[in-house]
């Protein structure tokens, strides 16, 4: 198996994703983790929406690689926005300020 890489996903249904890939030693599936759908909202946007919100896909979903048309690396700008929003780090809550009566 490859090392976890990002990249766009086209698949035969026409769907965008961006996902961490690996794809197996044989290279008959590609197992995608952390993954969303590209949606464009409007010319000129691009937004990303998490793929199957109703699934449990905290290991992520295995698919087979004859289903995919192409990857791609995705721009930097989308692969900064997509490391942003799929982040590991935790911001603690800022404590609220409290006055002294």
């Amino acid at each position: 198996a490859t090392s976890p890489e990002v990249l766009i996903v086209q698949l035969c249904t026409g769907e965008q994703l961006i996902a961490k890939t690996q794809t197996s030693a044989n290279g008959e599936r590609m197992q995608l983790t952390d993954i969303s759908i590209l949606i464009i909202p409007k010319m000129d946007q691009l937004a990303l929406m998490p793929y199957l919100p109703y699934a449990q896909l905290e290991t992520g979903l295995s698919i087979s690689s004859d289903k995919v048309v192409y990857t791609a690396v995705p721009a930097d700008d989308l692969l900064a926005h997509y490391n942003q929003a799929y982040s590991k780090i935790l911001t603690p809550p800022t404590p609220k300020l409290q006055l002294a009566r």
